[in-house]
């Protein structure tokens, strides 16, 4: 689990727009801590497909073969 991952996201508020709501964005993880079930890192959205600025800390867990994570920026974005 430790290591570099990538992956993405979409917004699913209907109350962000739609142009923005469709767009994938990419994000770039770094897992430095794992016990086993939890773990944590750094976090980084890819600016050009949408992304915050600034790198960020991510903390999550494993739970019956899901991951989950909380994802928290040092800047605020609002759309």
């Amino acid at each position: 689990m430790i290591g570099h991952w990538t992956g993405s996201y979409k917004y699913l508020s209907r109350r962000i727009p739609e142009e923005i709501r469709t767009r994938v964005t990419k994000f770039k993880i770094e897992i430095i801590e794992f016990d086993g079930n939890h773990f944590s890192g750094t976090v980084q959205d890819d600016i050009e497909t949408g992304g915050m600025n600034g790198v960020g800390k991510i903390v999550g867990f494993i739970k019956n073969g899901k991951v989950e994570f909380v994802k928290e920026m040092p800047l605020q974005t609002i759309y």
